[in-house]
């Protein structure tokens, strides 16, 4: 009775009305047998019989069931198939051998053999879904890492910022900071040292920002020399040291820079008039600042 309403779990079969009706029949079946027993009306090895039938039913259904329906069964369902094939196969020997040879001994020869080749077999089906959920959880971080990260910087890309910002848009109370960093005179550096310099330059800013910034929120490249940081959590005293220390950070990069190395940035709070409006606020003080 377990073994079908386990089977009945899977669509392949519940959509089977031969196995829904094979359960209800196993169903009332069990229960005469229970009542026969309570009773005293017969014995229960006079009842195996019922059993035995139950058992080859479910080996025939689910061996049919499974040839005919192959091509929409998954490979992890069929593998929970084929495992109560087999235990079914070698139970079903055991029965046979029992009405055939009619042994005093009552020893069960077979079914052992069947469950620890079952337990084989599932146990390997196991490794290969845990190998297989390993492989695709693995892809999918990777995937995801790829496509919210910006290849030069390796810090959020704009993809990430445009979902943090869709984020903070639906958040219902708005809170903490946003600064928004540029590099200057990167046509300057570009054009007078080299565009390696100017890579240099923009990747020395990222990580700056970061070292600064990350712990109180997202850090983003969202242009070529742009850079954003939304600290969602952070205090007014909290983004007063990270703009101080950051600064100090890039003066001493100044110092040993090749070219000359400067940011510009703006920041403000992110209160009631909305993430996009405080946007507008820190960019036009950033350009400001860059003048």
């Amino acid at each position: 009775l377990l073994v079908i309403g386990f089977l009945l779990t899977y669509d392949t079969f519940a959509n089977v009305t031969f196995m829904r009706i094979l359960y209800w029949i196993a169903l009332a079946a069990d229960v005469a047998v229970l009542i026969l027993q309570i009773s005293g009306i017969i014995y229960w090895s006079k009842l195996l019989w019922i059993v035995h039938c139950e058992v080859i039913t479910i080996l025939i259904s689910t061996l049919i069931i499974s040839i005919i329906k192959h091509q929409a069964i998954g490979r992890r369902e069929m593998d929970i198939y084929i495992a109560i094939i087999l235990i079914s196969a070698f139970i079903a020997a055991d029965i046979i051998r029992y009405y055939v040879f009619r042994p005093d001994d009552g020893i069960v020869k077979y079914s052992v053999y069947g469950l620890f080749i079952m337990l084989i077999y599932l146990t390997y089906s196991v490794i290969n879904v845990i190998r297989d959920n390993f492989v695709q959880e693995t892809r999918s971080r990777v995937y995801k890492e790829l496509a919210f990260t910006d290849g030069m910087t390796h810090i959020g890309n704009r993809s990430a910022y445009e979902a943090a910002m869709e984020n903070a848009r639906s958040m219902p109370s708005a809170s903490g900071y946003i600064m928004i960093a540029d590099l200057n005179n990167l046509k300057y550096i570009n054009d007078t040292y080299g565009h390696r310099h100017g890579d240099a330059a923009i990747i020395l800013t990222s990580r700056l920002i970061y070292e600064n910034f990350s712990g109180y929120g997202q850090v983003f490249r969202i242009g070529g020399d742009e850079f954003c940081v939304l600290a969602s959590e952070a205090s007014e005293h909290d983004i007063s040291e990270c703009i101080i220390s950051f600064n100090k950070a890039v003066d001493a990069a100044n110092e040993t820079t090749e070219y000359p190395y400067s940011v510009a940035i703006g920041y403000g709070p992110i209160d009631e008039r909305g993430i996009d409006e405080c946007f507008k606020t820190v960019d036009s003080q950033m350009y400001e600042n860059k003048k």
